[in-house]
């Protein structure tokens, strides 16, 4: 890595924030995308015996389901 003009020291300096910054969002975004297909995994429920939804109407139902499935393919 070149000097950048002596800003090396603050240029390693910048990349910890970054680093760390990073970091941080990721483990947000984790926590994010759990409690979604927690919630996404509640509204995908399949209706009762009784025919009726427990949580959710049809159309929610396949879209969450179509999201769990994506997150699952990868």
């Amino acid at each position: 890595m070149s000097d950048m003009g002596g800003m090396n020291g603050v240029w390693l300096d910048g990349a910890f924030v970054l680093q760390s910054t990073i970091e941080a969002t990721i483990d947000r975004l984790q926590v994010a995308l759990a409690a979604a297909q927690e919630a996404l995994q509640l509204i995908a429920c399949p209706m009762r015996p009784d025919g009726t939804w427990n949580r959710d109407r049809e159309a929610c139902r396949a879209l969450a389901q179509a999201a769990l499935d994506a997150t699952r393919s990868k």
